[in-house]
């Protein structure tokens, strides 16, 4: 069983256009563009495989954006989210986050590595 988890995958979309309002309902629901994103995602990632762990989780986020503009914390969450099943069996498992910020204009994508934490760190 490997020790990391290691995965290049296309930069999400930011928060502001992740969810839009439902009619009607004051509800947000995932956007188009989420969905689309998700779906990509989840297909490559089932491709690539890996076993996903029990184990409690260091993750390294390194997103390339291709400008430093707005914020970079709304990225996270959708992130964590998809690596499900994955890397890991449920992102309530991650203990330490780190997150880098960078530019890449001509490809924009979020390079992430997951590592198991020792049994001593739970």
């Amino acid at each position: 069983m490997r020790k990391d988890y290691e995965v290049t995958l296309p930069l999400p979309p930011p928060l502001n256009r992740q969810y839009r309002g439902a009619h009607g309902g004051g509800r947000l629901i995932l956007s188009e563009e989420s969905a689309a994103w998700k779906q990509a995602v989840s297909l490559y990632l089932n491709v690539v495989g890996g076993e996903p762990t029990t184990d409690r989780m260091a993750v390294s986020l390194t997103f390339y954006r291709p400008q430093r503009s707005g914020d970079i914390d709304g990225r996270i969450k959708i992130t964590l989210d998809i690596l499900q099943g994955h890397a890991y069996v449920n992102d309530s498992q991650v203990d330490e986050l780190v997150v880098h910020n960078r530019v890449d204009r001509n490809d924009p994508r979020v390079e992430i590595r997951a590592t198991r934490l020792p049994a001593s760190h739970a």
